[in-house]
This record gives C-alpha cells, sequence and structure tokens, in this order.
C-alpha cells in the first residue's frame, strides 16, 4: 500500500527532482540492471523482516524483466524465492507470528519543546499500541 501523499513526502517531486536537467538520471541506479539490484535487495529485506507477503509484490514487477531477457536460471532462482515465502506465510501455525509493529509519526512543534521544536520522528510500537495510548505516554515525558 502506497501513502496516499507520497509525492508530497519524498525527494522526487517535479519541483524537487527534473529528469530534464543534465545527468540527474544518470547514475547507475537509472538503469535496468540498477532497478533489479534495488528491487532484489528489497525481496531479501523484506525476507529478513519476515514480510513475506511484499516479497511477491517486488518480484511481480521483475519476473516480467528476467522474462523478456529470457533470463531462465533467474526466473527459476525468484519462483524459488516465492516458493520459499508463500511456504512460510503458509506453514505459520498461528497469527502471533505475524504481527507486525505500527509506527507513529510524532512531530514536536512549539516553544515549549524546547530542541525538540519543528522536529518529527517515527516511533516504532508492538503492532497492539493505540495512538491514544501513545499519545498519553509522550504527553507525560514531555510535561
Amino acid at each position: 500500500v502506497i501513502s496516499s501523499n507520497v509525492l508530497e513526502e519524498s525527494a522526487v517531486s517535479d519541483d524537487i527532482l527534473s529528469p530534464e536537467e543534465e545527468g540527474i538520471c544518470a547514475g547507475k541506479y537509472f538503469s535496468e540492471a540498477g532497478l533489479v539490484g534495488l528491487l532484489e535487495q528489497a525481496a531479501s529485506s523484506f525476507n529478513m523482516a519476515a514480510m513475506y507477503e511484499a516479497i511477491n509484490e517486488v518480484y511481480k514487477i521483475l519476473l516480467p524483466v528476467h522474462e523478456a531477457n529470457r533470463d531462465f536460471k533467474r526466473l527459476a532462482v525468484v519462483h524459488g524465492k516465492l516458493q520459499d515465502a508463500f511456504n512460510k506465510v503458509h506453514n505459520q501455525s498461528s497469527g502471533w507470528e505475524r504481527m507486525f509493529g505500527t509506527y507513529f509519526r510524532v512531530g514536536f512543534y512549539g516553544s515549549h519543546f524546547g530542541d525538540l521544536d519543528e522536529q518529527e520522528f517515527v516511533y516504532k510500537e508492538p503492532s497492539i499500541t493505540k495512538l491514544a495510548e501513545i499519545s498519553h505516554r509522550l504527553e507525560a515525558r514531555v510535561t
């Protein structure tokens, strides 16, 4: 799932990054091989984070590239990794092993926050944490 404000929050919106500028998209990642490398790295990271469903989404992008290049060895490797990921999801005995953290974006605004004024942080909490709970905890810490 992609955030609806991804362009506002990223550094690649048209007002910051202009592909028309000379050399702006000439880095090693702005090629098919660069994209493939980044996607494989993403799949590996999702695997380490036990986010097995996301691996499938990454490989949905990679598979057509390997198919177009008729790279059957890499296709076999990708399908093997997909099989492993799907088996890990299927073999979970209960939902407790699959509980992910909840993330909260917290901003501090106002002079009473001192050095934290206009600072934003992302807090990772256990998946069962509610907004009111972290809000009260942060209020108690700051006041």
